[in-house]
């Protein structure tokens, strides 16, 4: 069979729903008790820079139904790097069929298509544990592993820490005047983290309009001298995937310290607040992702309050 036969641009208003649909059963088959929603989608794909779904995400059919997909998106690395970011799965119902050799294919001759003449330029996607094929695809393409993040989960039925914040530090949740002050203090605290980009305008917008975000539950410590925010641990529960997996579950991260107040405990100490939140709002787990070789040792300090590893993320690049 040939497959380009059965390729066509993204239509969203058409394909969303089987997007989200083949998100959702993938996520399920790696064990990932995600579930992706079509109002979401619309919106991050609304706020992508460099990306437009008319032009920049193809669908593959099979037996009049969506097989496959595939996205190319670009940003500026901190690197230095003309950075597209992949992201495309195939419904299990095609798994070795040779839709994902197609969707690659596609990205990678998309990608050299847009590629700007006066930069360097690399291919970047991820693959999940536990899903049939990806990760033996990526070497048969010249992609190499270069990065992993993991998940972490916390039970939050055991003794929670007693973990003060240090002197000089107070705890609020932002306001909607103080968001953009969290963010571009985010975007200092991570400019020293591998794969770092800063959020941009676009990002702040998709923010904003994301109907998924709760920043009147996210733990910042203010500097009480300064009054700039100094740490973050960002909260949010999505109750889609507790309602469809039976948990009781909500996130915490991105975590975040400026440098000024790094090897204080900072993170540790609004690591517990937000565990003390969550019980609050009825939760009985935490979770959070993190690049498992962070310079910064965030792995350790996550263990040091009662997080561990449940499953993971390799992160792969190809330079072109």
């Amino acid at each position: 069979m040939n497959m380009r036969k059965n390729m066509r641009i993204c239509d969203p208003q058409r394909d969303i729903p089987a997007i989200v649909e083949i998100d959702n059963l993938c996520w399920e088959q790696a064990g990932l008790e995600f579930r992706s929603q079509e109002d979401e989608l619309r919106n991050d794909w609304t706020h992508f820079e460099n990306f437009e779904p008319q032009r920049d995400c193809a669908v593959w059919e099979c037996d009049g139904v969506v097989a496959a997909y595939g996205s190319v998106a670009w940003h500026m690395s901190d690197e230095g790097l003309q950075l597209f970011k992949l992201d495309g799965r195939v419904h299990p119902r095609f798994h070795r069929r040779g839709f994902g050799a197609a969707v690659l294919s596609w990205q990678e001759a998309h990608a050299r298509a847009a590629a700007l003449s006066d930069r360097t330029h690399a291919l970047q996607t991820m693959t999940m544990d536990g899903v049939a094929g990806e990760a033996v695809l990526m070497p048969a393409f010249g992609f190499a592993p270069v990065r992993r993040t993991v998940q972490m989960l916390c039970n939050l039925r055991e003794p929670i820490p007693d973990l003060p914040l240090p002197d000089g530090l107070i705890v609020r949740s932002p306001d909607a005047a103080a968001l953009r002050r969290v963010h571009e203090a985010r975007n200092e605290a991570f400019r020293d983290h591998w794969g770092h980009r800063d959020f941009t305008e676009a990002d702040y917008a998709g923010l904003l309009s994301d109907p998924l975000v709760h920043p009147e539950w996210w733990q910042v410590a203010w500097d009480a001298r300064t009054g700039e925010p100094a740490a973050a641990v960002h909260v949010n529960i999505y109750a889609l995937d507790n309602e469809y997996y039976g948990t009781k579950r909500g996130w915490t991260d991105p975590v975040w310290v400026r440098r000024p107040w790094r090897k204080r405990g900072v993170a540790r100490a609004l690591l517990v607040r937000a565990f003390e939140q969550l019980r609050a709002l009825g939760m009985t787990e935490a979770t959070l992702t993190v690049d498992s070789q962070n310079l910064s040792g965030a792995t350790q300090i996550y263990e040091s309050v009662g997080f561990r590893t449940a499953r993971g993320w390799t992160k792969w690049r190809k330079a072109i």
